[in-house]
């Protein structure tokens, strides 16, 4: 049997079951997009603390200093994209 190509049903994880009917795929991508907004909804409660976090990478920046960002595997991907976030530019300028 080949392996499986990257796409829709293998980046749900969907891949491995084949035999599942319609539903139990249906089912398993609601359960992920439940979790995904239970979590998001709980991390309301971390307003206060992110605006604070923003506050001090955004006057470290100010002063001159600088944030480092690291990680090993995907969490390298991930200090990746977020450092890209802080010294790209959309449409305008960065202000400190």
């Amino acid at each position: 049997m080949p392996s499986p190509t990257l796409n829709q049903d293998t980046a749900l994880g969907l891949a491995d079951h084949q035999s599942q009917g319609t539903a139990s795929k249906t089912r398993r991508v609601q359960t992920y997009l439940e979790e995904g907004a239970a979590l998001r909804l709980a991390s309301v409660s971390l307003s206060e603390k992110i605006i604070g976090v923003a506050e001090t990478i955004a006057l470290s920046f100010k002063n001159g200093g600088k944030l480092m960002i690291f990680g090993n595997g995907g969490s390298a991907a991930d200090a990746q994209h977020i450092a890209a976030e802080f010294t790209g530019r959309f449409k305008h300028p960065r202000m400190y």
